[in-house]
């Protein structure tokens, strides 16, 4: 009984670091981070997106704490974006996220104002963006082709 118990506990030892190797070895990783204000202080209830730029496929997650994670993306490179009420917009682009990697990215917001974007797409192949600031009387738009 007792030279079951010790050839069960060797083989359990054998088994554990080719578990940790096989997991290691997956095709996904995580992005995680803070979210803080200019004087460092964090900053809670933020949205964050992480778009992955080849699937254009979009991750939203919210998080009461001021931080926030993205676990099991699959590698590829991501645009992340992170908004909250009363603070300008902020976006990290062409994050490269390795096979198994973790990446850590923190963002420090600045106070802003509301920023909206519209897109009108007509019938035909061209459309104009138009970008509205309100409290201020900046008005942008552009033309593209749509591809």
């Amino acid at each position: 009984m007792n030279g079951t118990l010790i050839d069960r506990l060797l083989l359990l030892l054998a088994v554990c670091p080719s578990i940790d190797v096989a997991l290691a070895q997956t095709n996904v990783g995580r992005i995680s981070g803070t979210v803080s204000d200019a004087s460092g202080a964090i900053i809670p209830g933020c949205t964050m997106v992480a778009k992955n730029t080849a699937t254009r496929l979009e991750q939203t997650t919210r998080d009461e704490e001021g931080a926030f994670i993205f676990p099991g993306l699959a590698s590829g490179t991501y645009d992340l974006r992170v908004e909250k009420e009363g603070f300008r917009r902020s976006e990290q682009i062409g994050i490269v996220l390795d096979t198994a990697s973790t990446r850590t990215i923190d963002f420090k917001l600045e106070v802003g104002q509301l920023v909206r974007q519209f897109q009108y797409r007509p019938q035909s192949s061209r459309y104009r963006r138009l970008k509205v600031t309100w409290g201020t009387s900046s008005v942008t738009s552009r033309s593209a082709r749509s591809g």
